[in-house]
């Protein structure tokens, strides 16, 4: 049976789509884990613990095998990524800098707001 372009090309489209979900899974499961390690029960939360654990494992090395598999589509996914971060950062210190130029001569804007 011959694969026409389109399929291989979908495949590794899946396989990188199916790495950012891994990604998104271990971000959940460390956080469920920090969040029940940081109530304090440890002991009454043993299982849920190894279960987060072991899931983390496995998102971990699935996701780390499908960079092998795809290691350029995958690089182009972190670039994105660290793209998306300086963006936000940007936008952030933009709103940053105008809630201090707006507070810069308060009773000035008191005056403006009697009138």
């Amino acid at each position: 049976m011959n694969e026409c372009p389109d399929i291989s090309e979908t495949r590794a489209h899946i396989f990188v789509a199916g790495h950012e979900i891994l990604k998104a899974a271990e971000g959940v499961l460390n956080y469920c884990k920090s969040y029940v390690e940081s109530t304090g029960n440890i002991k009454d939360h043993s299982n849920m613990l190894v279960l987060f654990s072991k899931g983390i494992t496995i998102a971990r090395e699935l996701g780390n095998s499908m960079v092998k598999e795809f290691p350029s589509k995958c690089g182009a996914g972190k670039i994105f990524n660290y793209f998306c971060e300086i963006v936000e950062n940007e936008i952030r210190q933009d709103k940053a800098s105008k809630k201090t130029v707006k507070n810069k001569h308060p009773a000035k804007a008191r005056k403006k707001r009697r009138s």
